[in-house]
């Protein structure tokens, strides 16, 4: 399976939880091998045989998954970091403030 952000944690765990090999690939590598094919196909059935040539093909490493509770927490995590990007501009935006560079938080005294 092609790693997707975050997403492929739990399928991989449950996977190798269950017995069955799993590996995880970065989607670019994926990417360039299908490009490489010139291929002019672009569909779900067409990547699907091409992740699965590239598995035949490459040397690929079997997933060494996280426990259930490390990827748990790993998801929570991104979770949080991606909530606060979000959060932070709006904030700005909504205070109606200028940019300052000379700004200093009153936070850090």
């Amino acid at each position: 399976m092609e790693s997707i952000g975050y997403y492929h944690y739990q399928l991989a765990y449950y996977f190798q939880e269950e017995g069955i090999k799993v590996s995880v690939e970065n989607p670019l590598s994926v990417k360039y091998f299908i490009q490489m094919k010139l291929s002019k196909v672009k569909t779900d059935k067409s990547d699907a045989k091409a992740i699965c040539e590239y598995g035949r093909i490459n040397e690929i490493p079997l997933y060494t998954a996280l426990t259930n509770v490390q990827s748990e927490c790993l998801q929570l995590a991104l979770i949080a970091v991606l909530n606060k990007l979000i959060k932070q501009p709006f904030a700005i935006a909504k205070s109606g403030l200028l940019y300052d560079e000379t700004y200093a938080s009153v936070l850090s005294k």
